[in-house]
């Protein structure tokens, strides 16, 4: 597949970690809510055909809101080449998920983060994290910058 060419698995040099990092290669078994009350499950977003970008973003997080704001273009520019799923970290109450839509103006599919779902992507609390996943459900890049999918998605047939 041509994303290969653009993107690659990355762990930073430093990270002590490294050894026992433990990193999922493909789409794990989902079977999530959005808020909007839409069911995603790995079944639907591969019967779609499309390729898969998970965000995991907080809104305490100014990294965060900037890389969700670029997706968000890149979701106007691509939806139908790309399933668009963020995964929001924040635990804040008075703040929920439904109103952050509204703040950041997002019309893609948002869940709410929860044990369930950091455990299936083996994820660890960093925002903000983008996992791609092609057409197949094989991972292809994390920590995939938006950058890297408009290039491919660009030049893609």
């Amino acid at each position: 597949n041509g994303l290969k060419k653009y993107c690659k698995l990355t762990i930073k040099e430093n990270d002590t970690s490294a050894t026992t990092i433990d990193i999922i290669t493909r789409l794990p078994i989902l079977n999530l809510k959005s808020s909007a009350g839409k069911t995603i499950t790995s079944k639907n977003l591969l019967d779609d055909g499309k390729a898969c970008l998970f965000i995991f973003w907080a809104d305490w997080c100014s990294n965060s809101i900037s890389e969700l704001l670029k997706i968000d273009s890149l979701y106007k520019e691509f939806q139908s080449k790309i399933n668009f799923i963020g995964i929001n970290g924040d635990l804040d109450k008075d703040m929920p998920l439904t109103k952050l839509i509204d703040k950041y103006k997002l019309d893609w599919s948002q869940v709410s983060n929860n044990i369930d779902i950091m455990q299936a992507f083996k994820e660890k609390d960093i925002y903000p994290t983008s996992l791609l996943f092609d057409e197949k459900g094989y991972l292809i890049s994390n920590y995939v910058k938006y950058e890297t999918v408009r290039q491919y998605f660009s030049h893609a047939k």
